[in-house]
């Protein structure tokens, strides 16, 4: 007789077994088990008197846990898993399967490792996506999976232009936002311009204005009058350098 609880008795889980005039050894499978779970077992024989137990005895199924993903970048990610597993198992195969889906399976992509505590590198993801990944392991019986975990991919910041302001003959004032750094800390933003290309980038001129997220703006000076200038905001990251929408204005001519 078996259960969850300790002191089992044949008012819990129980099966008959056999033996010659009811005396001597007996074996008996219990199956039906729940998967990670920690059960309580006795056996007992009954007479006309009575029924008697034998010593407890508890063992836990065996179970996958999976680690927190870790060393997150653009398209990888670290994570593992580790087997609980009381006395021989022989398992056929181990390891991790991701999808950018709930509940991933072995029929997803999936990583093949060795060993109880085992760890690996996703890699070939896509940046800026939402990941599922669990740990399994598989046996003679079936597939065993880990508890789900998620983790997103790292991407280039989002950064909008806004419209320039008092624009004089040699002076305008730019002004942008970092919306989102992408996952991870934006360690410069800025504006790049030009007079000639329509979509400036960091190869031509560039103005750093400090790093991390949120509005910032640059004063420029000593520009030309009656010229028209071309400026995109920028935020880089580890991943990259994202570029806002681009603004032109004109500055004012000069008249005798």
């Amino acid at each position: 007789c078996w259960s969850t609880t300790p002191q089992p008795t044949i008012e819990n889980e129980k099966i008959t077994a056999t033996a010659e005039n009811g005396l001597g050894d007996f074996s008996i499978t219990i199956s039906g088990l729940q998967w990670g779970t920690t059960y309580y077992v006795r056996s007992y024989a009954t007479n006309s008197v009575g029924t008697v137990y034998g010593d407890e005895v508890s063992f836990t199924t065996w179970n996958v846990t999976t680690n927190i993903p870790t060393n997150i970048t653009d398209n990888s990610a670290d994570c593992g898993g580790t087997i609980v597993a009381e006395g021989k198992t022989d398992f056929i195969e181990k390891g991790l399967c991701w999808s950018n889906s709930a509940n991933p399976t072995i029929e997803n992509e999936k990583l093949i490792l060795n060993g109880e505590n085992f760890s690996g590198t996703i890699t070939r993801l896509t940046d800026g996506v939402v990941y599922y990944v669990r740990a399994y392991a598989t046996n003679a019986v079936g597939t065993m999976y880990g508890e789900e975990q998620t983790f997103t991919t790292l991407t280039v910041p989002t950064v909008e232009t806004y419209n320039a302001e008092n624009v004089s003959y040699t002076t305008a004032t730019a002004k942008a936002k970092v919306v989102d750094d992408g996952g991870a800390t934006v360690t410069e933003r800025g504006f790049c311009y030009s007079i000639s290309n329509t979509n400036p980038t960091l190869n031509d001129n560039k103005i750093t204005v400090g790093n991390g997220t949120g509005n910032f703006n640059y004063s420029f000076t000593g520009l030309t009058d009656n010229t028209t200038y071309y400026i995109r905001s920028y935020a880089t990251n580890s991943v990259g350098t994202a570029y806002g929408n681009t603004i032109n204005f004109t500055t004012i001519e000069i008249t005798a």
